[in-house]
């Protein structure tokens, strides 16, 4: 983490608490109960911990947190109220101008009145967990939401009066074909989100997915997997999106903000177990 005297940071929190952990997932992550409370004792007290660490030993006294991201884990699972708290500490204890404010989230865990709160605190963008928008995709990968959930919870994002959001996808699952991806795809479209993100399903070391499936995917070949990324590829870019990093794609002015800042190797700060600054 490279810092000048006067700087613009993003913020990362991560909240490693989720309903269930998935099988495919190496993010630390924990399928247990939690308490709000304590984990805002903790991460208010890390993040002076670090405020300090950036006074005394890089004498930075003045710095500017420009983005925030609550990302998990399942973030969504914590309370307005929780965030309401947090934002207020934030405030107090830092120059808090984030122009761009996301929260992740997963269709299961959301309400028309929490999105709602959620937007009234400040939350600007939500970055939504479908991963599949296909019966057999989301039971393969072990979700515990189905398909007309996550539709639902879109439709409540537009209607809480969220502009920026985004659709997040698996792929490459067992069983995909390219006429299922295809029809994931346009079907998300109706929604016209702006903003996707595509992620190859990968089997990860140490997780329940590599002990049944190996360390590969058996299922596909090079040559297949080539043509579920075309098909990614030629659909978003003949509906107006345009590939700004590896997995994401955006309407122009809906690139994240925050998720630049790591590609442009800009500051940030991360705070939760697994975080990194």
């Amino acid at each position: 983490m490279w810092i000048r005297k006067k700087e613009n940071i993003g913020l990362y929190i991560h909240f490693p608490f989720c309903l269930n952990k998935c099988p495919y997932c190496s993010f630390y992550s924990l399928p247990s109960s939690f308490s709000e409370k304590e984990y805002f004792s903790a991460l208010t007290k890390e993040f002076l911990l670090i405020k300090n660490f950036l006074q005394t030993n890089l004498n930075i006294t003045d710095f500017s947190l420009i983005t925030f991201y609550a990302g998990g884990g399942t973030p969504s699972l914590f309370s307005p109220y929780f965030f309401e708290r947090l934002f207020e500490f934030l405030y107090k204890h830092s120059d808090f101008i984030p122009s761009e404010i996301t929260l992740e989230a997963n269709p299961e865990t959301l309400s028309l009145e929490k999105l709602k709160d959620y937007k009234n605190l400040g939350f600007n963008r939500i970055s939504l967990g479908v991963q599949s928008l296909s019966e057999k995709g989301l039971r393969f990968l072990e979700r515990i939401h189905n398909v007309k959930t996550s539709l639902k919870a879109i439709e409540w994002i537009q209607k809480s009066g969220f502009e920026n959001y985004s659709l997040d996808f698996i792929f490459a699952w067992k069983g995909q074909g390219e006429k299922t991806l295809e029809k994931e795809i346009k079907m998300a479209l109706k929604f016209s989100p702006p903003h996707f993100s595509f992620y190859e399903l990968t089997i990860e070391k140490n997780t329940p997915f590599e002990k049944k499936y190996g360390s590969h995917k058996t299922w596909i070949n090079e040559k297949k997997l080539i043509k579920l990324y075309q098909i990614i590829e030629n659909i978003l870019q003949k509906n107006g999106y345009t590939r700004y990093e590896i997995s994401n794609y955006a309407k122009p002015g809906f690139e994240c903000k925050h998720n630049l800042l790591y590609w442009e190797l800009k500051p940030y700060i991360g705070l939760g177990p697994s975080a990194v600054s």
